[in-house]
């Protein structure tokens, strides 16, 4: 599945934005990141798309890629965990994106974030079906420490946990701001302030114990 391997690039998932092995210790330093939004099929340069960052569900900045190469650099960012970043592209085929949860703690550059269509995603799982009129569907890909893909289930807000499986796939939901719940067989990590909007896929790429 080239989406999930091209943004890990041999690493795990955490590493998209910098996490650090050194028993040194995150810097204090402000940290920046730079990358490019790319389709996760043909992997040409997704133009013009919103890349947002919170932390802790909270926004913090965004930013928007170039008009020519997909490009985007966010500066100025504090040290921390509970980092997630988000993108999207009005007005186009392509689903909201999530990479969640991060580590930020040292600058990095030329990473690939990398975001599908509906129709990418509907060929890549032919029992797929559009999410119901007023309706959101999730997909969550759980990413270990070794950038594998692993069977996750999630919980959204108050709902029943849904099937452990690659991806997890929730149906159905209301529109809202919703705190997931990922878990796979080494444990959990909790995502908030979630937002899945009405009659669009939500594409969320969570990094696992």
């Amino acid at each position: 599945m080239r989406a999930m391997i091209a943004v890990v690039c041999g690493a795990a998932l955490a590493l998209v934005l910098g996490c650090s092995n050194s028993s040194s210790g995150p810097s204090m330093t402000p940290v920046s990141f730079a990358g490019t939004a790319v389709d996760s099929a043909t992997g040409a340069p997704v133009t013009s798309a919103a890349v947002a960052v919170a932390q802790n569900g909270v926004p913090v900045t965004s930013v928007t890629t170039g008009a020519t190469d997909g490009t985007f650099t966010v500066a100025n960012l504090p040290t921390g965990t509970g980092y997630a970043v988000e993108i999207t592209k009005a007005g186009s085929e392509y689903v909201p994106t999530l990479y969640a949860p991060l580590t930020l703690n040292t600058d990095i550059s030329g990473r690939f974030l990398e975001i599908f269509t509906q129709s990418e995603l509907l060929a890549l799982m032919p029992t797929l079906t559009p999410p119901a009129a007023g309706t959101s569907t999730l997909l969550v890909y759980g990413i270990n420490g070794a950038g594998a893909l692993v069977p996750v289930s999630v919980v959204v807000g108050s709902l029943p946990a849904s099937p452990s499986n690659i991806p997890a796939v929730v149906t159905a939901i209301v529109p809202g701001a919703y705190t997931l719940t990922v878990t796979d067989s080494a444990g959990s990590v909790t995502i908030p302030n979630v937002q899945l909007t009405p009659d669009v896929f939500t594409v969320v790429n969570a990094t696992v114990p």
